[in-house]
């Protein structure tokens, strides 16, 4: 119990009587009872300018204290160590150790830390204190943890790694006891008790301490670790979160055990069937035994993991908790037929139901027969009904809306849906403004987890009427990953959720990069006419005039052919940058302009190096820089070059590459129209893609994948339609024999082209 007998007396005086009191022998945040009036007092209790408030956890070297900042007036967590090791210096270095490392990782998913010290012969950290609970809490409440969910968590860990990673320190304590899930849902790695800095990517550790289920084997083995080895760690974690159990059953702590053990690891699909494919296979190779095997770079895990966000809704189901499937297990035979109906139910379903249908069946009420047609029908208006207080509230919400406050506006309207006096309706409709809100943000992944999460109250309703039914129609559109589509949509809607959810349907469009498919649908919200009791709806009217303000600016920029020389391209970018700043809206709007400056900017430098000095350039060496841009997919930079050829060019060669040119954008431009497709980048990852342009292949989450980051077979595989395009964008890219062997195919059939192909080889072979 006590500190050190060669530190000086410590005395407090008692709060009752004030009695000084001999404290020297109690640990931080005993309980003294004073001898005189028998008052019980918490002792030494201020560490610097930090006041210990009360005991929060107990670990193996340490103690966790919720505290205040006296200085700043805030919460905070401070960590002291036990006093068994307080004379330790190898545990005192490391707790130095944690801070000094902590500190170097500045990132929203790591905790942040703010002081180290050394008080009542005790070392303490001091750290940010977080609301929410542990990773490892939670899968203890909930067993498997729904794939989307766990997704969400990886991604935000995976961004605080590869900060660690970034600042050269490997973090090798990954396992859910050191990742915290605060309420609003955000993910901070914690603990960097046995971190270590790498030297040249790589460090080795002097002694063994870790978790037998998330260690790797290199650790095991005492080999030197870097940043894979972290991959693993977290990998493991994810595989116990999704299947609800460990990798595998850890009897012993033999090396030789666990060894074995982690090479038997079944592929995560088996334990765990209801998760997809991808999402599988990304922590299958994060967990490979070889460090060689797994992914070799947190880009490239957070790519994965994204992409299986986005691919989620193929082949995932909620997960079976352990349970359960015994249950499952015993009425087998019962529960395949009774599925096996369902299935069929939900088909016939399914085949017959389309968005926006009208529901004939009517709310149930009383109504006098004579009385039916005087009445006015009851108009479904989520404002806070006869409630005062709860109307102020949501008028508050719609004001930070107006006033562009989005995130805050989400918050507002998600702390009226918890409110227990909010009727049902009302308060699953606060979750699609907090959705359109995040929409406004730029923030597509969250407005449409808030999306499901208003599907998910919405059917613990009771019975629901037309309106509701409308409403339900709504959430299923928006929830699903593909562009929705306006089909359906009434000339003149009639009620509040169609006008709202054709709102929040243009956004997703307009989020999506299908702006031109967007505008319609503003313009329908613009000139919606409203009854005096929804003129709140006013608010995002305006807001859609923003988004029909900033489309015909987007729509008069797309006009502009490619520039022909650095002065049109400076001219472009004059234009582009004056109407980025007229821009209004957050999100695509601005990304489609920034893109198309790049674009140019690229352009410009390539014509103040090359086109600068085309005439001094023989046609053999422009010809390389041709060949250089197909190579690149940069099929709008050949034209340019093509407008200011060498002297020396021949004719028919210059207008050959214009056919290959012409031929290969269009065969970009005919894929890019198409969504919903599954295609592979070079590297092998495999993307779902939902719209594209000239730049590339876009996805849900807003990410463009370059068209020169995709592997061209996979593209000619799917698209061979025009076969002239595509053989001469597979000759542009590379692909000789492929375009030979299309060529020498489409020739026997088609004797013009046979002409036209052997005109434009020769011409571009001199």
């Amino acid at each position: 119990m006590s500190d050190s007998a060669s530190e000086e007396p410590i005395h407090e005086s008692c709060d009752a009587c004030g009695e000084l009191l001999d404290v020297t022998s109690f640990s931080p945040f005993e309980t003294v009872v004073c001898p005189s009036c028998s008052a019980e007092k918490k002792v030494k209790r201020i560490f610097g300018n930090y006041r210990l408030e009360k005991r929060f956890a107990t670990g193996g070297m340490s103690v966790i204290f919720v505290g205040c900042d006296t200085t700043l007036n805030r919460k905070v967590a401070i960590k002291v160590l036990n006093e068994e090791y307080c004379n330790d210096e190898v545990r005192i270095q490391a707790f130095e150790n944690e801070a000094c490392l902590t500190a170097k990782v500045s990132h929203a998913n790591v905790v942040k830390i703010f002081a180290v010290d050394r008080a009542h012969g005790r070392f303490y950290l001091v750290m940010e204190l977080l609301d929410g609970r542990s990773f490892e809490r939670l899968m203890g409440e909930r067993g498997a943890l729904p794939e989307d969910e766990v997704l969400e968590i990886a991604l935000q860990i995976a961004s605080g790694l590869k900060a660690a990673k970034r600042a050269g320190i490997i973090h090798r304590d990954v396992k859910p006891g050191n990742i915290h899930i605060s309420p609003e849902g955000r993910a901070s790695l914690l603990d960097f008790g046995l971190a270590l800095i790498t030297h040249d990517g790589r460090a080795q550790a002097t002694e063994a301490w870790a978790t037998p289920f998330y260690v790797p084997p290199e650790a095991l083995e005492r080999d030197t670790e870097d940043f894979r080895s972290d991959i693993y760690s977290f990998g493991a974690t994810l595989y116990h979160a999704l299947a609800g159990n460990p990798p595998f059953k850890a009897a012993t702590n033999s090396i030789n055990s666990l060894r074995k053990a982690k090479q038997a690891i079944p592929k995560l699909c088996k334990v765990a069937p209801w998760i997809s494919q991808n999402t599988g296979e990304v922590i299958d190779r994060m967990m490979a035994f070889n460090p060689d095997h797994r992914w070799s770079s947190y880009s490239k895990v957070m790519k994965a993991l994204e992409q299986a966000r986005l691919t989620i809704d193929q082949g995932s189901s909620p997960p079976i908790h352990l349970e359960t499937r015994i249950k499952r297990r015993k009425r087998k035979t019962v529960f395949s037929i009774i599925s096996t109906a369902l299935v069929i139910l939900m088909s016939i379903g399914l085949a017959t139901w389309q968005p926006w249908m009208e529901v004939t069946t009517n709310p149930k009420t009383l109504v006098e027969p004579n009385d039916t047609q005087n009445k006015e029908p009851k108009i479904f208006n989520p404002n806070g009904g006869n409630q005062p207080s709860i109307e102020k509230r949501w008028r508050e919400a719609r004001q930070l809306v107006e006033s562009g406050n989005y995130e805050k506006a989400s918050e507002r309207f998600l702390s009226i849906s918890r409110d227990p006096t909010v009727s049902g309706m009302e308060q699953v409709w606060t979750s699609l403004e907090a959705s359109i809100a995040n929409s406004l943000a730029g923030n597509p992944g969250v407005a449409r987890r808030l999306i499901s999460k208003s599907l998910s109250d919405f059917e613990t309703l009771p019975e629901q009427h037309s309106k509701q039914q409308h409403y339900r129609e709504l959430c299923l559109v928006l929830e699903r990953i593909k562009p929705p589509t306006s089909n359906g949509i009434p000339e003149k809607p009639q009620n509040i959720t169609v006008w709202m959810g054709t709102f929040a349907i243009a956004l997703k469009l307009w989020e999506q990069g299908k702006w031109e498919e967007a505008l319609p649908l503003f313009a329908k919200v613009r000139g919606a006419k409203l009854p005096n009791n929804l003129s709140w709806f006013i608010i995002y009217q305006n807001i859609a005039d923003v988004y029909l303000g900033d489309g015909q600016i987007l729509a008069r920029l797309r006009k502009f052919p490619p520039p022909k020389d650095r002065q049109e391209a400076n001219r472009l970018i004059g234009e582009i940058t004056n109407s980025s700043k007229k821009l209004r809206s957050i999100g695509r709007a601005n990304y489609n302009l920034d893109a198309r400056l790049t674009y140019l900017l690229k352009l410009r430098k390539e014509f103040q190096t090359s086109l600068g000095s085309a005439h001094s350039l023989t046609w053999e060496k422009f010809q390389g820089h041709l060949r250089s841009k197909g190579l690149s997919y940069c099929f709008d930079e050949i034209e340019a070059l093509l407008q200011n050829p060498p002297e020396d060019a021949p004719s028919e060669a210059v207008w050959s590459w214009y056919y290959l040119q012409r031929n290969a954008a269009a065969f970009l431009s005919n894929i890019a129209i198409h969504n919903q497709w599954t295609t592979e980048k070079k590297n092998g990852e495999k993307i779902t893609v939902v719209s594209g342009d000239s730049n590339g292949l876009r996805l849900d989450d807003g990410s463009v994948v370059p068209w020169s980051e995709l592997r061209p077979e996979h593209l000619l595989n799917k698209w061979v339609k025009n076969e002239a395009q595509a053989i001469s964008f597979a000759w542009l890219v590379g692909l000789n024999e492929k375009a030979e062997d299309l060529a020498e195919d489409l020739s026997g059939r088609n004797e013009e082209f046979k002409t036209t192909w052997r005109r434009v080889i020769i011409a571009t072979s001199q």
